[in-house]
């Protein structure tokens, strides 16, 4: 469902690729790229991606949802593994 497709960032981006990883203190981040090439990080353990439908039309990223619309079909974002630290889940 569209609706449900993770947001980060501000304004919110369509998350396309992540990695997670925990530095030498244990403290989790999750990196991720947007579909417009935005980039940016989450901190922590309780940190998680947003849903499309919880964000209003105009704080969405034009670039990564076309006409600001969230019902058109996305792509799952693809995990892929880090070498900043050891992979957290």
């Amino acid at each position: 469902m569209s609706a449900l497709t993770p947001i980060a960032g501000y304004p919110c981006h369509r998350v396309t690729s992540f990695s997670k990883w925990a530095n030498q203190h244990g403290v989790a981040f999750t990196d991720w790229t947007a579909a417009c090439g935005a980039e940016g990080y989450l901190a922590g353990f309780m940190s998680t991606f947003g849903k499309a439908g919880d964000a209003r039309r105009l704080e969405l990223c034009e670039a990564c949802f076309p006409g600001r619309d969230i019902r058109q079909p996305f792509p799952d974002p693809i995990e892929s593994p880090s070498d900043r630290g050891e992979k957290w889940s």
